[in-house]
Order: structure tokens, then C-alpha cells, then sequence
């Protein structure tokens, strides 16, 4: 047994009697009592065979069948705090000045719209709005429209509104030499693989993130996630996406795409391979424009200002689509999480009916976001939420979502882990790392004398 109390602000070694540890599982337990102010508690071990060390984390583990109820509650809690900030949950659902724990709760920012219609494709756009989903499988993004025709509507008046913004994308009027794009393609295809593109982006179908395993469940990390990227020769073209690849930051200020320092011509190669993969289920242009008294029904379910509407009715076809959509990227909820700034003047985005506040009342849980069905949902966006996630939510507005609010480091640390997906690479604590057909796919591209290299360093103990 070793105890020690430290009440300054250094850090202070203790060392306890020397334990013999026989191969085996032994049962540990450390009690913690948490001062005021920052604290952290390491623990170190030491052998004939080896310095003093922390020690490692794949020693340590929960037997499933002893694992405490606490701990599987407090893990609930976690991922729904997890999922709450990369849905964004705050961007809609205000919390009030005081709330403290809101304070400390990440967000998400979403991909900056307001140049989309350069670089996306019209038809490609309506696809997505009307449902993320089927267009990207796992998409972050919920399902806003209904499939109905006036949410068909809604959503085509939308996809114009964004194509105009910077768009038509142009296309290059002097198209390369076939030899050079076919050259240009197969080394884009080389450094698919040996950039480490394929990690996170492997042809098949999304994987959801894997959960830990039990012998790491005290870890709360997740294992690798996989994001196919299908179809990207409908959405964009390589010239945009080439320029995408060099500066991925400027649209997505989220992060979750690293830049890879790629030179132009390398952007150029790859841009070029990944627009190789169409979808034949999306057009490149709209259809034909919804019936106006469709587009009059939504302009009314918005706006209720006698004058607003009849300066609606005095405009042509396009332009009451422009003017619709426009108005529905705010009311839907759309600019919440997208930057939308039209001739540099950013929309204003308007709150959901609900704040951060009724949201942890167990009473709002079984309608909106949360809702089991469609039917309970009404006019909420729809989440890709399994019924685990919505489980975890749940649980996070109603245990865990009150608070000083400051999230532990190590709390931080594993949900980076998670965030940006690095355990699709790299292994820590005995989870995650690359796969043995992708730790195959890199060995091809590499030199013999580097063959047996190929994988990232792990995380563990560093």
C-alpha cells in the first residue's frame, strides 16, 4: 500500500514498499481525492529489468465481469458528451450566460459555404441536401428536408440558393493531354496509399467508429473510423479539389482533414484519382424548377409579413428560389453550423425553439433530435443517432451536463484520439493501428529497405 498527500503546488515523488508481482492478473485500486485548483496523480514502476517508468496502460485493464456500474455509467455519459459536440449540439440549442459546463464543451464548425457553388456541383448539392445520407453514408450532417414535396421543394430552392454562390464551378477550357491524365491518375492512385490517404479513407463501406474493448473500456477511446470517398468526380472537379487538398483548412475549420503539405502537382495527381469515382445517381444539374405554388406554401410556413410576401409574388421563378432558399438556409437552421457570407455579409442564424437548458430535462428527450421515430420528431433535423447514441445523450443531458465544466486532460487527450480519428493509424493501449491489408497496400509502394516500416510509431506510453 502506498499513500501520500501533497498540498503545494510541486509535484512530490513517494515511493511505497517493493512488491513482488507474479504473471497474472492482480486487483488494484487507487482512491484520489481531488484539491482545489489543477491536479494530476502519475504512476510509476520500476524492475530488475527495467528504469523507472510510468506505468504503461495496456497493463491495466477492467475484468468484465468485476467491471463497477460506475464505470459503465460515467462511459455513457462520456460519449454522449462526445457526440454532443460533434453534432453541434450548442450551435442550435443555446445555453445561458451562467452555464458553465456549456462553456467548456467543444464545437464543430462546419465546411464554409460561401463559395460552395464553385467548387460543387448544382445536382450534386441538391443530393446531399435533401439527404446527407444516402449520398454519404455516416455523414455528420442531419437530414433537414422531407421527403415529401414540399420538403423536396424546400430542398431544391436550397441547392439553387447555394449554387450561386461563387458558382458555376469553371472548368478548365484547355483539357490536358489524355497520356498526361492517365499518367497524372495512376500516380494520384500511388499516393492514395503512401501519404496514408487510405487509412481513413478505404474503398467499402463506412465503418462506424469501433467502441473499445472491454480489457481497455477505462480508455474511452474508440477504434478507427473509415470515410469511402465515393463519388467525388459528381461533386467537384480536380481542379478544385486539388486546391482543397493543399489548403483544407480554409473551407473546413474543423480540422478533422489535415493538410499534407502536398505540392501542386501531387494535389493535382490525387484530386485527379479520387474524381475518377462518379455516382450515375446524381445529375450535374437541377431538374426542372418545383411548381411556384409549392414554393409560395414554403415562403408562407416562414414569413407571415403581408408585405415580404407580396414583394415574393411580384418576383420571377429564379429569383423566388434564390430568395426562398436563402431564407430557408437561416430558418432550417443551416447557418447555425455553415458559414454563409454572401458578398463577405455573414446570414444570421437563428436559434432552435429549445435551449441548452430544456434539452437536459428528461421530458424533451422523447421528441426532436432525440425522438425514436420520425413521427415524434416533427420538424427536427434527423441524426444518423443509433439507439445507443441516443441512449448516451440522454444520459450526458441528464447526469452530465451540469457542472463546472472543465474537462480533465485526459478526458481531452482521449477524445482528440477520437475526434481526428488517429487511431486509424496509430495504436494505443493495444487499440487501433492499421490493418494488415492496409499495412499491405503501403508495403507495395515502398522501397524494400523501408518495407518493414511502414506503420506510425504507437501512442502507447508516450
Amino acid at each position: 500500500m502506498l499513500t501520500g498527500e501533497v498540498e503545494d503546488a510541486t509535484p512530490q515523488p513517494m515511493t511505497g514498499p517493493e512488491v513482488r508481482l507474479e504473471a497474472g492478473i492482480h486487483p488494484f485500486t487507487a482512491t484520489f481525492t481531488r484539491l482545489p485548483l489543477a491536479n494530476r496523480l502519475e504512476l510509476f514502476w520500476q524492475g530488475p529489468g527495467f528504469r523507472k517508468e510510468p506505468l504503461p496502460g495496456d497493463y491495466l485493464g477492467h475484468v468484465p465481469a468485476k467491471a463497477p456500474a460506475a464505470l459503465a455509467a460515467d462511459q455513457l455519459a462520456e460519449r454522449g458528451r462526445f457526440l454532443a459536440e460533434e453534432r453541434n449540439c450548442l450551435s442550435c440549442h443555446l445555453p445561458e450566460k451562467n452555464d458553465g459546463l456549456a462553456k467548456g464543451l467543444a464545437s464543430r464548425p462546419a465546411p464554409d459555404l460561401s463559395q460552395v457553388g464553385g467548387r460543387a456541383s448544382p445536382g450534386w448539392l441538391l443530393a446531399w441536401v435533401n439527404d446527407p445520407h444516402k449520398v454519404r453514408p455516416g455523414a455528420t450532417m442531419p437530414k433537414v428536408f422531407a421527403d415529401d414535396a414540399a420538403g423536396k421543394a424546400e430542398a431544391h430552392a436550397v441547392a439553387r440558393y447555394l449554387s450561386s454562390l461563387g458558382g458555376p464551378a469553371k472548368v478548365d477550357p484547355k483539357p490536358p493531354n489524355p497520356n498526361d491524365v492517365k499518367n497524372s491518375i495512376a500516380s494520384g492512385k500511388r499516393l492514395f496509399v503512401s501519404v496514408g490517404c487510405v487509412a481513413c479513407h478505404k474503398d467499402g463501406p463506412a465503418a462506424k467508429e469501433e467502441p473499445a474493448s472491454l480489457y481497455n473500456l477505462a480508455n474511452g477511446v474508440g477504434g478507427r473510423q473509415n470515410f469511402p470517398l465515393v463519388g467525388l468526380g459528381s461533386k467537384t472537379t480536380p481542379e478544385k479539389l486539388a486546391a482543397y487538398l493543399q489548403n483544407p483548412h480554409a473551407i473546413d475549420p474543423s480540422g478533422r482533414m489535415p493538410n499534407l503539405l502536398l505540392e501542386g502537382k501531387e494535389a493535382n495527381d490525387l484530386a485527379r484519382f479520387l474524381c475518377e469515382s462518379t455516382d450515375n445517381a446524381i445529375a450535374a444539374e437541377l431538374p426542372a424548377a418545383p411548381d411556384a405554388k409549392l414554393l409560395l406554401a414554403a415562403f408562407k410556413r416562414i414569413e407571415t409579413d403581408a408585405d415580404a410576401l407580396k414583394k415574393f409574388e411580384g418576383l420571377g421563378g429564379d429569383a423566388q428560389l434564390l430568395d426562398l432558399g436563402k431564407r430557408l438556409l437561416v430558418e432550417k437552421g443551416c447557418v447555425s453550423c455553415h458559414a454563409v457570407a454572401p458578398d463577405k455579409k455573414p446570414l444570421t442564424a437563428k436559434p432552435a425553439s429549445s435551449s441548452f437548458a430544456a434539452t437536459k430535462q428528461d421530458k424533451t428527450h422523447a421528441a426532436g433530435c432525440l425522438a425514436d421515430d420520425a413521427a415524434k420528431r416533427g420538424t427536427a433535423p434527423a441524426f444518423t443517432f443509433s439507439n445507443d447514441d441516443r441512449k448516451a445523450l440522454r444520459r450526458f443531458l441528464t447526469d452530465g451536463a451540469t457542472g463546472a465544466g472543465s474537462p480533465a486532460p485526459a478526458y481531452l487527450a482521449r477524445i482528440s484520439l477520437q475526434r481526428f480519428n488517429c487511431l486509424a493509424c496509430h495504436q494505443r493501449d493495444g487499440e487501433g493501428g492499421l490493418t494488415t491489408d492496409i499495412t499491405d497496400l503501403l508495403r507495395q509502394f515502398e522501397k524494400a529497405e523501408n518495407a518493414e516500416a511502414v506503420s506510425p510509431p504507437p501512442l502507447t506510453g508516450v
